[in-house]
């Protein structure tokens, strides 16, 4: 990161949206990947700061999130990141509740 003036790592905090049914199996529901978290496993095995926040909602009005990683020691800058992100983002509506 250092040798590319990278301030942070940006990506999908999970690799597929929830599922909309969370009481039973939805057969409708397609997720290619072995296994949804693998990208939070970064910054905990790196030792790195990281932070999480809304990024937008998609099919079936699911919420997903947008991770910002950064170096160690780097919080400041890091919460700085993710601050301008929500700040430029659109609101999200609060989820309907049913």
């Amino acid at each position: 990161m250092e040798a590319n003036n990278l301030r942070a790592f940006v990506f999908s905090t999970m690799s597929c949206p929830a599922t909309p049914l969370f009481d039973r199996a939805d057969p409708t529901y397609v997720c290619n990947s072995d296994d949804t978290y693998k990208a939070g496993y970064i910054a905990s095995a790196a030792g790195f700061p990281e932070v999480t926040v809304p990024a937008g909602r998609v099919s079936a009005n699911m919420p997903v999130g947008i991770s910002f990683m950064a170096l160690p020691y780097r919080e400041g800058a890091l919460l700085g990141l993710a601050n301008a992100f929500q700040t430029a983002a659109p609101r999200l509506p609060a989820p309907e509740l049913r």
